[in-house]
Formats: C-alpha cells, structure tokens, sequence
C-alpha cells in the first residue's frame, strides 16, 4: 500500500540544488534608505537532474512521480548532498535526535538555535541541514549559517536560515540524520526521459519540487 506523504527515491541523482526561495521586495523609504521585505514565508526549492538510469531505476522515478498525480499529493524530500552533518560525514558519531532545542533572536535579528543533550564535540557546520518532526508527517527544515561545537555542557548552539517557521511547535523532534521537508512537484521543472530501446532511460531526466508548509 502506498501511503502519502511518500518518500522520495535516492537512486540515479547526478545533482541536487536545495535552496530557500523569497519573494523578496525593496521598500525605499522616505529619506532615501532601502529597506527589504519579504512576502509570506521562505520556501525551500529542489531540482534533482538524474543520470543515464537501468530500466527498472528509470521505473521507479516514473512509477513515483506518476503516484504523486502532479502537484495533488505531497511527498518528504531530503537534501542528499547533505543528509548528515558535513563534519561526520565519515561514520563520526553524532547525535541524530537530539532530546531537546530551544531558540532565540539575537540582536541583529538573526535566528539562533540551541540543541540540547547531544555528544560532547560534535560539530554543526554551514549548509548542514536541521529538521523538525511532529504530527507524525509534518515537517519544517532549516539550514546552519555559522556553526558550532557541542561543550560538556552538551549543548550546541548555531545559526540558520530560514528562521523556524512559526507553526513549529516547541515540543518538536529536532532531526539531523536525513532531515525532510514536505514537498510538491512542479510539474513545468519536472521531466521523466522515456526509456530507450537499449533498456535504459537516458540522462535529461529532473525533478523540480517546492515546500509546502502545513500547520
């Protein structure tokens, strides 16, 4: 039985671009100053590109889109060229779940993040991708701007981007170890190549997809 959101295939990518998109606007103001504003919240936005696939990796990718009926049904997406912490990468021990996190806003308004309970020494670095986990399916995903080291104290505190949207509850799991976002195809940036006589699909195959935030 297929069940949604549905996982994404990991088989036969070449390339993954994951990154926050805006709809950014500058607002002059009266003195002469920019300023910048955003409208609604920054969504995180995937394109794979897929190499030359076997037929039945080809299937999978066809058989998986097709179930996803276009943008309809929403599926869990994970930045696969970063799906662990880049420092332990290697099979250096972390802690995947952390037990607790809490937040705060600094004075420069960025968003700083503080997990708690994890391994002494171990190390977030920038572009190292954080999610959070509840309700079972729902999902937010944030990313390290500048990193940190866990002390005996066991905590480990950094900086991300995006902030944590709102609606992520306090009581969240924090996830490090293929973090997901809930996502949907969008179907003009999505393409699967069709299977040649040889028994493989050629390369040209790509997946485009946008966060889709649910409270």
């Amino acid at each position: 039985m297929i069940v949604f959101p549905r996982a994404m295939p990991r088989v036969g990518i070449i390339n993954c671009r994951f990154e926050i998109e805006r709809v950014d606007f500058l607002s002059p103001e009266a003195g002469g100053r920019l300023g910048g504003v955003t409208a609604g919240w920054p969504l995180w936005h995937m394109n794979l590109d897929l190499q030359n696939m076997a037929g039945e990796i080809g299937d999978e990718w066809s058989s998986w889109k097709d179930s996803l009926r276009g943008a309809q049904r929403r599926f869990l997406a994970c930045n696969v060229t970063r799906s662990v912490p880049r420092h332990h990468k290697g099979g250096r021990p972390f802690t995947a779940l952390p037990a607790s996190w809490s937040q705060e806003i600094d004075a420069e308004d960025n968003q700083v993040l503080t997990l708690h309970d994890v391994l002494p020494g171990m190390v977030l670095s920038k572009r190292d991708m954080i999610g959070f986990e509840w309700d079972g399916f729902k999902r937010s995903l944030v990313r390290v701007v500048e990193g940190g080291v866990a002390g005996l104290d066991q905590d480990l505190t950094v900086t991300v981007e995006p902030p944590i949207p709102d609606m992520t509850p306090s009581d969240a799991q924090a996830n490090l170890y293929r973090p997901t976002c809930l996502m949907r195809l969008v179907a003009e940036e999505t393409e699967i190549m069709t299977e040649a006589l040889g028994g493989y699909v050629p390369a040209g195959s790509r997946i485009g997809a946008v966060q889709d935030l649910v409270a």
